[in-house]
């Protein structure tokens, strides 16, 4: 669903109004990525289309690239902690390290943006090479993160429907078994997108130069139609409609326990404390999902808007519109993967405390190296020194000249201070 950018338009546009261009569009999955980028059909022109480009992959994307994966990391360092890792915080790591790799491996290849404005040429070698493997990567961890939502939303309905049986049927070991399979069983299932692409080239000879682009490789024409099937209608079904459609059934599950369970806690006269700290965890969980929903979904609408409508896709006669509604909704996907820091922070009261833990202590532990007070012997007691931030244990100006504090310990829980003025 990704848009591709190509240069040397000029020679794309020579090359699609020939007859080898016009059939390389007629087949199900073109030859090469060379299409008529200002056909009369586009609802927006291609100067429009390349600013919206412009502003999302080289300021928008770099900016929430940096924001979640900031997020990201701290969220890890904080998860790892020993008393959050349970069965929920198994999840929750995987999903953390899924969302962290799809930031950083997208901002890879949509760096294509930024090595455009120092050299063209090399961004057309760039994006050329780099997007078979990428392509694969970003779409394996972005259909994995989709997949341990749901999973942790199972979690969650066994948490609200069987309190009893959680501890038994969910446990740590379980959880890091699931993960695991998840996460083999979606990057084997996808392997073939890293060997449908291959670097193709075409040589100019109006200006002398040889153009760098995607194209589909041998093993993909070798095997199209089982490809196509693989990828239009098992990958799509299985990683995109599927988890959406299961992870809105559990969430219903899960609304409509707590409902329950919140209507019987009312009617008794006290409630555990237990059962209080399990819905406030599966509210953070639920808020987890309902994001990851609404930043997926039109993500899927507009995949299946591409099936229904004729020319709607890279390859038609509507490109300009979607490659920015594809970008768009990379932006939410991007989104999605960034906020999850922030569902824990105001959620989690653990999840904060032990970030305060971590990070507050080291900034004030920082602090405190600067400004600790160095202990100095002399005949008389023990003179009190405070040292700034200065680089050498130099004496602090008192108020009154020559004047220091001198304290006599005379007890451990009782010290006896007195002024005393220093001989000139």
């Amino acid at each position: 669903m990704d848009n591709l950018t190509t240069t040397s338009k000029a020679d794309v546009e020579t090359y699609v109004n020939t007859s080898v261009g016009i059939s390389n569009r007629t087949s199900p999955m073109r030859q090469s990525y060379l299409i008529p980028w200002n056909n009369p059909y586009n609802v927006i022109t291609q100067q429009t289309s390349n600013n919206i480009l412009f502003v999302l992959q080289c300021v928008i994307f770099p900016i929430i690239t940096l924001f979640g994966s900031t997020g990201n990391i701290m969220s890890l360092v904080i998860l790892i902690q020993k008393k959050l890792r349970n069965s929920t915080g198994v999840i929750l790591i995987a999903i953390t390290f899924a969302d962290l790799c799809f930031l950083i491996t997208n901002m890879t290849r949509k760096s294509s943006c930024l090595i455009s404005m120092i050299d063209e040429y090399a961004e057309e070698i760039y994006t050329a090479t780099i997007f078979g493997p990428l392509f694969f990567v970003i779409t394996s961890f972005s259909r994995v993160s989709a997949w341990l939502v749901v999973l942790v939303s199972i979690e969650r309905v066994i948490a609200v429907t069987f309190p009893l049986k959680i501890k038994v049927w969910v446990s740590k070991q379980r959880m890091v078994m699931a993960v695991i399979v998840i996460y083999i069983l979606t990057f084997v299932f996808l392997s073939p997108i890293a060997f449908q692409y291959k670097v193709g080239s075409m040589f100019s000879q109006r200006t002398n130069t040889t153009s760098y682009f995607i194209s589909t490789s041998e093993f993909y024409s070798s095997y199209e139609d089982i490809l196509t099937v693989h990828n239009e209608i098992l990958g799509t079904v299985l990683f995109r409609y599927l988890p959406v459609f299961l992870t809105m059934l559990f969430n219903l599950i899960i609304i409509i326990n707590l409902q329950r369970r919140s209507l019987r806690r009312k009617a008794m006269t006290s409630s555990k404390t237990d059962n209080k700290s399990e819905d406030k965890i599966t509210r953070m969980l639920l808020i987890i999902s309902a994001v990851c929903l609404i930043c997926t979904t039109p993500g899927s609408l507009l995949l299946l808007v591409s099936r229904f409508v004729d020319g709607f896709e890279f390859f038609g006669k509507y490109h300009n519109i979607f490659v920015v509604f594809s970008d768009l909704s990379l932006l939410l996907s991007m989104i999605n993967s960034s906020v999850n820091f922030i569902i824990y922070m105001v959620c989690n009261k653990q999840f904060s405390e032990a970030y305060t833990t971590i990070f507050c202590r080291c900034r004030s532990l920082s602090t405190m190296r600067k400004h600790k007070p160095t202990m100095t012997d002399t005949s008389k007691g023990t003179t009190i020194t405070t040292v700034g931030s200065t680089s050498t244990n130099e004496k602090i100006p008192s108020i009154v000249p020559d004047e220091t504090v001198s304290c006599d310990e005379i007890s451990k829980d009782h010290i006896k201070c007195s002024q005393t003025t220093e001989d000139s």
